[in-house]
């Protein structure tokens, strides 16, 4: 958990006439549900907060009617979360061949899942509160955002940090749901 930063202006992105996606089957059901009044990406937006130099860009459409302000009470009192479900790191980082023999390669194995869930966590939202962090593809689920995080090595003589970009989801009211554990990998 982090504390967002208050040296920039976060913003709260407002779509009137939807409840926010507080839950991943809610983002599920407005991206998967047409809706004659309401797209699904200005709806999977509501309550998400970004730095005003990265966020998306308004409007997302023609007839787009979201609108963004400033949070409610000083954002410096905000907390960011991040939420790393223990499945991402169990099956996608030590089931793909290319990435278990990445991690086993660094000394990570399946019995570190739950040290690295920590470092995801505690990492990735300490850089979101920083504005540390990149948009990604924003689409019908909601905008994912790219964070990089360091684990440190456990094998050979390199001491500089393993070092990859995450893939979060964006959620309402300063929550970060991880989507994808790492890409770009390579043991430089």
């Amino acid at each position: 958990m982090g504390i967002l930063n208050g040296t920039e202006d976060w913003i709260e992105w407002i779509h009137e006439g939807s409840a926010p996606a507080v839950t991943q089957e809610l983002k599920d059901s407005y991206g998967k549900t047409p809706d004659v009044k309401h797209c699904a990406q200005c709806k999977n937006l509501n309550g998400c907060r970004f730095l005003s130099r990265k966020m998306p860009e308004l409007p997302l459409h023609p007839n787009c009617h979201c609108e963004t302000e400033k949070a409610d009470t000083p954002i410096p009192g905000i907390t960011a979360f991040a939420e790393c479900p223990i499945e991402k790191i169990k099956n996608w980082a030590f089931v793909d061949l290319a990435k278990k023999g990445f991690f086993e390669s660094n000394g990570y194995g399946i019995m570190d899942a739950e040290e690295m869930q920590m470092r995801y966590e505690k990492q990735a939202a300490v850089k979101y509160a920083d504005g540390d962090y990149d948009l990604g593809v924003l689409n019908n689920f909601g905008q994912r955002i790219t964070i990089r995080i360091e684990l440190p090595r456990r094998v050979g003589d390199n001491t500089k940090p393993l070092n990859f970009k995450t893939g979060w989801m964006v959620f309402p009211y300063g929550k970060i749901v991880l989507t994808t554990p790492a890409t770009n990998l390579s043991s430089k």
